[in-house]
């Protein structure tokens, strides 16, 4: 049973960032609030976040896939490759490409979407995973939680 709400919460997690991200889409075009002169040097600095977030993105799932990681359910705490240096690195993945959108669109607005979906993911949605994730590791999970920051 544990197994099955840990991998829900896989599933539902990124869909949730999805809905703020086009949230903070639509209320970019209803309010156009720029960050700054729009410029070449901003849209690439734009897609250096999207690709630096496409990097940790591929390099988190690499390490979950070795750690036998199955239809999202684990059957060890991922320790190595990424989750060495954060608990959730997927989380900041998907941070920094909604980050980079939000350069490239320069849009206030959705760089605000990163900052409160940022304080979302670590005051509820995360403390409630590494809940489960407990309940389903134990002592491991809870070794990890020492040794591992929930973020960079």
């Amino acid at each position: 049973m544990i197994k099955y709400r840990i991998a829900q919460h896989v599933a539902f997690s990124p869909l949730l960032i999805l809905f703020f991200t086009l949230l903070g889409i639509i209320f970019h075009f209803i309010i156009p609030i720029t960050l700054t002169t729009h410029t070449l040097r901003a849209i690439v600095a734009g897609f250096i976040f999207i690709a630096i977030g496409q990097a940790i993105f591929w390099y988190s799932n690499k390490y979950r896939a070795l750690a036998y990681c199955k239809d999202g359910v684990c059957l060890q705490p991922v320790g190595s490759g990424p989750y060495r240096y954060s608990r959730h690195p997927k989380y900041g993945a998907y941070l920094f490409m909604i980050m980079g959108l939000g350069v490239i669109m320069n849009s206030l607005i959705l760089v605000l979407v990163v900052c409160a979906t940022f304080i979302f993911l670590t005051l509820f949605i995360i403390p409630h995973l590494e809940g489960l994730l407990i309940r389903e590791f134990g002592d491991t999970y809870i070794e990890y939680k020492k040794k591992v920051p929930m973020w960079i």
